[in-house]
């Protein structure tokens, strides 16, 4: 038997990603020059709990197997119950990307296009600076992000 709500029940969950994208072009003789600069922030946003009405669940020691186990519940034999206390997390994560490209026309049947790119993402950070990562070494320790 089980009272409360249903097991993870609500999920909110909120995804936003904010983007600033800019580019430059530039012709030279036979050179199409570009480059270009990206900002990017995903953030999420959640409140993601077990049962947040609390839940009880009995073994149906005392009532029948295939029976709705309340017998169980008014005795005392519960199996396990969970409580939560509710728990909102704003994690987000920067970004940045360059790039600069270069296409040059040796000649009318061949064109050469070379360049590079870099991204930069940072680590997951949240906003109460609550991140940490689980060490199993030395009996377990948890290090800050």
């Amino acid at each position: 038997m089980n009272l409360g709500t249903d097991r993870f029940r609500p999920q909110y969950q909120v995804a936003t990603v904010y983007q600033f994208v800019d580019s430059f072009n530039k012709l030279l003789g036979n050179h199409s020059l570009m480059a270009g600069y990206e900002y990017h922030r995903s953030s999420t946003n959640f409140l993601d709990l077990q049962a947040p009405q609390g839940f009880i669940q009995s073994t149906r020691i005392y009532s029948n197997k295939s029976g709705f186990g309340f017998a169980d519940f008014l005795l005392g034999d519960v199996a396990s119950t969970i409580y939560n206390t509710p728990l909102s997390v704003h994690n987000f994560q920067p970004g940045h990307s360059a790039f600069a490209q270069d296409t040059w026309r040796l000649a009318r049947p061949l064109t050469v296009t070379y360049g590079a790119r870099y991204e930069l993402f940072a680590p997951v950070l949240n906003r109460s600076n609550s991140v940490a990562n689980f060490s199993p070494e030395n009996g377990g320790t948890l290090i800050p992000a």
